[in-house]
């Protein structure tokens, strides 16, 4: 679905203020300032997705809180310290972190070996 800032900001204003809202957007025309201004006057966040193919969402915080998706079939160590590191640079409240990778199970394995570089 292409860009509708319209009708995001209209959806927005229908949210409780304090309820915390992410966004995930697979078409690259709304990744734009007037996007990430609006999510930020919202405090709602940019899911930022990790994933195979062409559409690369920016590492842009919109909110005192991140929300990742990390989609790709396999992280090694290097890839999960990469995104460890990115993480600690923000000053976000609370970071939500979601691997995908129902066929084979890895979701859990690659959590806690997340958590596990993320404690050193």
């Amino acid at each position: 679905m292409k860009k509708d800032l319209p009708r995001l900001a209209g959806f927005l204003s229908l949210l409780p203020p304090r309820c915390r809202a992410a966004f995930e957007f697979r078409h690259a025309s709304w990744f734009v300032d007037e996007l990430f201004d609006l999510l930020h006057k919202h405090q709602a966040a940019l899911c930022i997705a990790d994933a195979e193919g062409d559409l690369q969402a920016p590492f842009v915080a919109t909110a005192n809180w991140g929300y990742f998706r990390l989609r790709r079939p396999d992280y090694g160590d290097h890839e999960l310290n990469g995104w460890v590191k990115r993480l600690r640079e923000q000053s976000w409240e609370d970071v939500f972190v979601f691997f995908k990778h129902e066929e084979e199970g890895k979701g859990p394995q690659l959590a806690k070996q997340f958590v596990k570089l993320a404690d050193n």
